[in-house]
């Protein structure tokens, strides 16, 4: 099966975020999800922070200036000011920057310790039945299907981060399909996270609920496997040799295959949506392909490798 890369959406936008002097952050916290940790998107920008609750605690960069007052407000007042003193500014309004955005972004390139988590996505997303309800454990994983899964017509998701913690999709998933039963249902998950609650396997199965079970295994925690690397370390104390789940899901009486690579995910990904009952799916996915939002978090990288 010939498969196609799914590279990032524009990796342009980082060089760009990297030449900005000025970011204005209207009502928007400054954490490691809107700029990266610490001010890694915009390393040489002052940040300028509007909002109404300015006495709220900083969990990411301290903005250079704040500004109290409603976000609509304060910037008809700044555009107000600008056209008052006649200022003109192509700034990022160039047939330059226009080209780098339309540019092809680079060719990824495969890891050789797993299976892409990447083009696993682009994959299932031709595979999933319409009305599917996918269900999304956390950690470094989930944000693969956040990214490059497409969902179906009709298709919805839920992310367990609400929760707090990593093992809360099993349980998650299996509220789901207690309470729409009649829709096709799809937990992905992470094999660590799976370990916490690999019991309520026997739990599907018993209820005699459908459920196709994802597990994004690459043998370890990894997003602190990641994390150690950024400070220097191997990630090893996070890692381990993982158990072979596919035995344990039939011994609680499902179903299931264990793949190294991508070849048969296709067919193994509809044969267990279209059988019911529980099948699980052991995709053995490169322990060292870091999401881009890591990259960028933590190593400070423009683009994937």
């Amino acid at each position: 099966m010939t498969q196609t890369k799914m590279p990032p959406a524009i990796p342009a936008r980082f060089t760009l975020f990297e030449e900005a002097d000025l970011v204005i952050a209207l009502g928007a916290s400054l954490n490691s999800f809107t700029m990266g940790e610490g001010k890694v998107l915009f390393p040489n920008a002052k940040i300028a922070r509007v909002s109404t609750a300015l006495d709220e605690v900083h969990d990411g960069a301290v903005p250079d200036m704040e500004v109290s007052g409603d976000a609509n407000d304060v910037l008809g007042r700044v555009i107000s000011r600008i056209e008052e003193l006649d200022y003109a500014n192509q700034g990022f309004r160039t047939a330059e920057t226009a080209q780098k955005l339309s540019a092809k972004p680079p060719e990824l390139r495969s890891p050789g310790d797993g299976v892409d988590p990447r083009d696993a996505m682009g994959i299932l997303s031709r595979c999933l039945p319409a009305e599917t309800h996918v269900s999304c454990g956390i950690g470094h994983y989930f944000s693969f299907p956040v990214s490059y899964l497409a969902l179906p017509l009709g298709g919805s998701m839920d992310i367990s981060h609400e929760f707090g913690a990593i093992g809360s999709g099993l349980p998650m998933s299996f509220g789901a399909c207690i309470a729409q039963p009649s829709r096709p249902h799809l937990l992905i998950e992470g094999d660590g996270s799976l370990m916490q609650h690999l019991q309520e396997l026997e739990t599907i199965v018993r209820y005699g609920k459908q459920m196709v079970v994802l597990v994004m295994n690459d043998g370890g925690y990894g997003a602190e496997v990641h994390k150690f690397r950024s400070v220097g370390g191997t990630g090893a104390i996070a890692q381990w040799e993982s158990p072979d789940f596919v035995p344990i899901a039939k011994a609680m009486g499902g179903d299931g295959v264990t793949l190294t690579d991508l070849s048969e995910f296709e067919d193994a990904a509809r044969k267990g949506l279209a059988q019911g009952g529980l099948f699980l799916i052991d995709l053995r996915i490169s322990p060292t392909t870091a999401h881009e939002r890591y990259e960028h978090a933590f190593f400070g990288k423009n683009q994937l490798h």
